[in-house]
């Protein structure tokens, strides 16, 4: 059962029972509506509800009236009556003939009880205070738009959240409900007066970047955009409380936005289209504005949803391993959402062989999904889920096979297969096949997958050190203590790729080291250039007197501004956490700090790239079993020059 539904039951228990402590109040909606003027109405009949319950007195428990089919939901209907009162009620409808409905987007800031709701049949539904202030601001929404009928999908309310069985029937055809409405409403709460003003400067700015399109690179253009349009000068902190809401946080808002064809943002009495924010912040990031992590998390995952729902929009659903991954930076306060929230954007065939169950644990689900993907591999690419598992990642699920991706981690490093599926990218096949798929292990939780055994590391270097940070100011810079630690490390890993030279591919020691301790991979997804090379000689003498700077071009004679600033990040910052190493056949690779002498080098067939495995005791189990550590890069070998290296052989990973 999910925290937040305990919790409920909880207060539910504690409203019945008449046990709450009444002295202890949540904030006043008379403070609440002092600071919000324009809800401050009189005919709210929320507002005149608002009261602690331990001054309502008890509260029965809450009886749903049973759903009659499959396709069956509850809406909420608010009807304002003759004389301008509103009263609310819940009734069933059915996707085969529903009727105009807005659907809202929200999150849970508290689950206080606050407040009820009185329906037709006498019954009333407890509030906390996000649901009693977001139903007072749409009672003023329908009376300002004189909507004599406006009826809504709120989940809280429409779905009986403590009976699991409608919660999972309902889950998977959340897809369909938001298609069908006529729209979506984000709910972001009363807000302060920087993130009120806000709705009126994205629509300055999207005039201003109209008339004065944004010049990438140009360091002199922001600067002259704010002197001559004094009112941006405190964007930042406009935008830093409209974007750090939780909102923005949250895994279900994904899907409530992709599948929508409509949505708009509310705040206060403050209304604005997804495209306009959008836009706005397109634009503001271009424009060079420095926010605080937390808006700056914000205002990303919305140009993540917006991404994932260009997709969506065109294609009808979104490959599963790319709107996993690109979820992992969202919040579920139930684990289980982290698969569930996403489950009406991927295709059809996987909604018909995942089970939407909340009496599941986390780990069996997970299980199942990735056992799902690598035995179907539907569009060819899903086995590449593989790139999202291993022992190199942080893991908190326990006992979670080293196969299976631990979806719960927020944490999303670098990862060179997932540049396929976030943006252009080298596009590596290292394993080239035709559709390829795995098969369910005879051991539990096993998993069988065509590969070739290439070689095993011998020796490996230190783990990278981490010597970028960014400042408060917006900029990259490397501290000058951390100058020696990198020395170390590039030095040692130069020591182990000079030992494997000459290299197969014929290449020079600097370019092979260069290209191995980034992946090959620049920092926005392309091939390294020749250039790279120049600046890894560059961040070299910079750190050492091994080359002669002297002896460079004018232009790449390396200074600290350089090397503190964005160029240094491009030979530096890619694979974070990463360590290099060698094998007895001369391979050069890079793979996670996780990765130990004695491992293998392998390639899975139809995968992007080489994969690293710990063998462990097989047993009387005539299959070797490995575990995954993770995903590399090894030199020479990343477009299927390897897969003559050795025999296919079953590879059964545990």
């Amino acid at each position: 059962m999910p925290r937040w539904v305990s919790k409920l039951l909880d207060k539910f228990s504690e409203a019945r029972t008449g046990t709450r402590d009444s002295g202890h109040l949540p904030k006043s909606r008379a403070s609440l509506a002092q600071h919000n003027p324009p809800l401050q109405s009189a005919d709210s009949s929320i507002f005149r509800q608002c009261k602690d319950l331990g001054h309502v007195g008890p509260l029965p428990e809450f009886q749903y009236h049973p759903l009659p089919t499959t396709g069956s939901f509850r809406v909420l209907q608010l009807i304002t009556k003759p004389d301008g009162q509103p009263s609310w009620d819940l009734i069933n409808v059915s996707l085969d003939l529903p009727p105009v409905y807005t659907t809202i987007s929200y999150t849970w800031d508290s689950v206080e009880i606050i407040s009820s709701i009185s329906f037709k049949d006498g019954q009333r539904f407890p509030l906390t205070d996000t649901l009693s202030t977001m139903l007072a601001a749409l009672e003023e929404k329908a009376k300002s738009e004189r909507l004599s009928l406006f009826s809504v999908w709120i989940d809280a309310i429409c779905i009986n959240q403590l009976d699991n069985s409608e919660k999972g029937l309902q889950v998977q055809m959340m897809r369909d409900i938001y298609m069908n409405s006529q729209k979506t409403l984000i709910w972001l709460g009363y807000i302060s007066d920087n993130s009120s003003r806000v709705a009126d400067t994205i629509l300055r700015m999207k005039e201003l970047f109209s008339r004065r399109p944004v010049i990438s690179g140009d360091p002199n253009y922001a600067s002259e955009i704010v002197k001559d349009e004094p009112w941006l000068r405190d964007l930042d902190d406009q935008l830093d409380d409209l974007f750090k809401r939780k909102w923005f946080s949250r895994v279900w808002i994904i899907q409530e936005v992709a599948c929508s064809e409509q949505v708009e943002f509310m705040w206060s009495n403050k209304v604005m289209s997804w495209d306009d924010v959008q836009f706005a912040t397109t634009s503001f990031s271009n424009f060079g504005i420095f926010l605080p992590p937390a808006a700056r998390l914000g205002m990303g995952n919305q140009g993540y949803i917006d991404g994932m729902r260009r997709v969506f929009r065109n294609d009808g659903s979104l490959n599963p391993i790319q709107v996993l991954w690109w979820s992992q930076n969202f919040y579920a306060t139930e684990p289980l959402d982290k698969i569930y929230a996403l489950f009406g954007l991927i295709p059809e065939v996987y909604r018909n062989a995942i089970a939407v169950d909340y009496g599941w644990n986390v780990r069996d689900l997970f299980v199942q999904v990735a056992s799902t993907l690598l035995t179907m591999n539907v569009g060819g690419r899903d086995i590449n889920m593989l790139a999202a598992a291993g022992l190199g990642f942080n893991r908190q699920v326990e006992d979670l096979p080293s196969w299976v991706p631990d979806w719960t981690i927020r944490e999303k490093p670098l990862s060179l297969t997932m540049t396929v599926f976030l943006a252009p990218g080298p596009h590596f096949h290292a394993a080239p096949a035709s559709k390829v798929v795995g098969r369910v292990g005879p051991l539990p939780d096993s998993i069988i997958m065509d590969g070739i055994i290439i070689d095993t590391i011998s020796r490996r270097s230190g783990i990278r050190p981490k010597a970028l940070f960014l400042s408060e100011e917006g900029n990259w810079y490397m501290q000058e203590e951390l100058y020696a630690s990198i020395l170390k490390y590039v030095d040692e890993c130069f020591d182990l790729i000079r030992s494997v030279v000459p290299y197969h591919t014929g290449q020079h020691v600097d370019e092979v080291l260069c290209r191995t301790l980034i992946g090959n991979t620049t920092t926005d997804n392309q091939l390294a250039t020749s250039e790279y090379e120049i600046l890894f000689q560059d961040f070299y003498s910079f750190l050492s007197p091994r080359y002669d700077s002297s002896s460079l071009a004018p232009e790449w004679r390396p200074t600290p501004l350089e090397f503190m600033t964005n160029k240094f990040r491009k030979v530096y910052n890619f694979l974070d956490k990463s360590r290099v190493f060698i094998t007895p056949r001369g391979l050069a690779g890079l793979g996670n700090h996780a990765l130990e002498e004695g491992d293998v080098v392998a390639l899975i067939l139809g995968t992007c790239v080489p994969y690293i495995l710990r063998p462990v005791a097989s047993g009387t189990s005539t299959t070797r079993q490995y575990q995954l550590v993770g995903e590399c890069y090894v030199h020479g070998i990343m477009n299927g020059e390897g897969m003559h290296l050795g025999p296919v052989e079953d590879i059964m990973l545990v």
